[in-house]
């Protein structure tokens, strides 16, 4: 099972498409967070502008979905 580390900054509720690749430990990548975007999967995204933003609590909410189905991240 990957481990998720803490790479937001403590002071942003919000993590990058990079800080959520290095959260999930390259379990998937940027273009794969893209696709998802797309396809209306993975956590909820928060687009501002030209970036895509991922609140830590929606993160941490498709994480324990994620647990309890018994489903991997990557495997979506």
């Amino acid at each position: 099972m990957t481990q998720f580390t803490k790479t937001y900054n403590e002071e942003s509720p919000f993590l990058t498409r990079d800080q959520l690749v290095e959260r999930w430990q390259g379990a998937v990548n940027a273009n794969t967070l893209r696709i998802w975007y797309h396809r209306g999967k993975g956590p909820k995204v928060h687009r501002i502008g030209k970036d895509f933003l991922y609140n830590i609590s929606d993160v941490m909410v498709f994480e324990s979905e994620c647990k309890s189905s018994g489903k991997k991240i990557r495997d979506l």
